[in-house]
């Protein structure tokens, strides 16, 4: 939808107005009411009779009895205002995990909303004790080596891949405690750390793979490469994470994301480090990233992390396929990535959106 510039100040005055006689003159709620009206989309005041247009225009089902998303709710504005309308007439609404901080992290405030609206919850995992939650597991990813603990290192470069985050630059989203400058600092600084206390001499071939697409994260990788020797740095757009993880020994995932799930579910070696500050994690949560942290596969700072990586990078498999190793990555991925294929997910999901329907 292109809204242009529509934003219309006298409708958005009168619409306070008009709101402000039956508020209760509370002085919060009057301040709370003026910014909304002042930074809302247009969609929701100016062109909200266009958006209905454009429902009734589309292809999308005029009376379903259950609806189902994983993700269109975070980009379309129509499925939205579609979706409010038939669940104001009856329908059911079933959404899905979309991020690999559901279900672990101490505050994600869009977890919590969408875990209000729905019917029912797709999790890949977690939730095993809420009647709302439906597990589905986390679908094998294109990462997936189900022929890894065979992979033979003498038919290609061993590369140690660092993978890193998007931070903002400004505060964003308000998850756990959210990354600004202050702490993208920090982080630059562990990477650092992290980076120089690994044995090169073992390590031949470093590649480090970025978000620096926007925000403060450009300036800063810049000054990573002056910082560092030897190391190729990759961006999301230089090639397919598939293809790169496949072809390295070992990876280090540093924040907390659908990465570190994807990789652990795949059973591809990987070393986690991030600061415990920036990704708090709810109480429920814990005790199953203290299994990872107790076995070495999770670290909180740098040091430590790299010790490992050291005292592992000569024999890598025998470490990861170690019982030790292997029952705690079990332990951890039926509780937040348990495997699964794509026609089992979606057996799942199209079983449980019948029993919504059967209940309209």
């Amino acid at each position: 939808l292109d809204i242009g510039n529509v934003k219309n100040n006298n409708l958005r005055s009168h619409l306070e107005k008009e709101l402000l006689k039956i508020n209760d003159n509370n002085q919060f709620n009057t301040f709370l009411l003026s910014m909304v009206l002042k930074y809302a989309p247009c969609e929701y005041i100016e062109k909200y009779s266009d958006i209905q247009v454009l429902i009734k225009k589309s292809r999308l089902p005029k009376k379903p009895k259950v609806m189902y998303t994983a993700s269109l709710h975070l980009s379309s504005d129509v499925f939205n205002f579609w979706s409010a309308l038939n669940v104001e007439h009856g329908a059911s609404l079933m959404l899905g995990q979309h991020g690999g901080m559901f279900g672990c992290a101490k505050n994600i405030p869009f977890e919590t909303h969408e875990f209000d609206v729905c019917d029912k919850y797709v999790s890949w995992g977690w939730g095993k004790k809420i009647e709302k939650v439906i597990q589905t597991g986390m679908t094998i990813s294109k990462i997936h080596r189900p022929f890894f603990k065979y992979f033979n290192y003498k038919n290609c470069k061993p590369s140690l891949l660092i993978v890193a985050p998007k931070y903002p630059k400004y505060f964003m989203l308000g998850i756990s405690k959210d990354n600004t400058d202050l702490d993208w600092k920090n982080y630059f600084n562990e990477q650092l750390g992290l980076v120089r206390s690994l044995n090169r001499v073992k390590i031949d071939k470093i590649i480090y793979r970025s978000k620096s697409d926007y925000g403060s994260n450009v300036g800063h990788y810049k000054a990573f490469i002056d910082k560092t020797e030897n190391i190729e740095f990759q961006s999301i757009t230089d090639i397919k994470i598939s293809t790169i993880v496949n072809k390295s020994r070992l990876v280090v995932v540093t924040y907390n994301a659908t990465m570190i799930l994807q990789l652990l579910s795949s059973n591809i070696p990987v070393i986690a480090i991030w600061n415990k500050e920036n990704w708090s994690l709810r109480n429920e949560a814990e005790e199953f990233f203290n299994i990872l942290q107790s076995v070495g596969i999770l670290h909180y700072d740098y040091k430590s992390a790299s010790r490992k990586i050291n005292y592992i990078w000569s024999d890598v498999n025998s470490w990861w396929f170690s019982k030790e190793i292997q029952s705690a990555v079990s332990e951890f991925c039926s509780e937040f990535s348990g495997r699964t294929t794509c026609i089992q997910k979606s057996n799942i999901i199209k079983k449980s959106l019948h029993e919504l329907a059967k209940n309209e």
